[in-house]
């Protein structure tokens, strides 16, 4: 068996705690993610979209713009195109500042032409 060498606590000054929150995403959704071709963009915006709705046991939630592009480091104008192409795939769902996570991966679209997924 080969084991990994993990720093000791010590060595970081980052230690993440499940009692400091933590997300609850059915398998399901995390393996359909892993074969869905998406830009990085894409991803990271996915990431945040899901720890400000499931983060917070919410479908959907407020989320501005410039929310998004502080929690990915993303500039808003790519925040913005990015979201546009989500809501064009059908991943994600938008009414003004309400964004919601689409579960139903079946209803996804493929990215579009011109766009490569990494």
């Amino acid at each position: 068996m080969i084991q990994l060498e993990i720093m000791k606590s010590t060595e970081s000054k980052i230690s993440p705690q499940l009692e400091k929150g933590y997300l609850s995403i059915a398998n399901e959704i995390i393996e359909a993610l892993a074969r869905t071709k998406m830009s990085a963009y894409q991803s990271r915006i996915i990431m945040a979209i899901l720890r400000r709705t499931y983060g917070f046991h919410k479908k959907e939630d407020q989320i501005s713009i410039w929310r998004i592009a502080n929690m990915t480091g993303i500039r808003e104008t790519h925040v913005s195109r990015t979201l546009k192409e989500l809501e064009m795939r059908k991943i994600i769902c938008r009414r003004g500042k309400i964004i919601g996570f689409n579960k139903y991966y079946d209803q996804w679209k493929n990215l579009p032409k011109g766009i490569r997924g990494y």
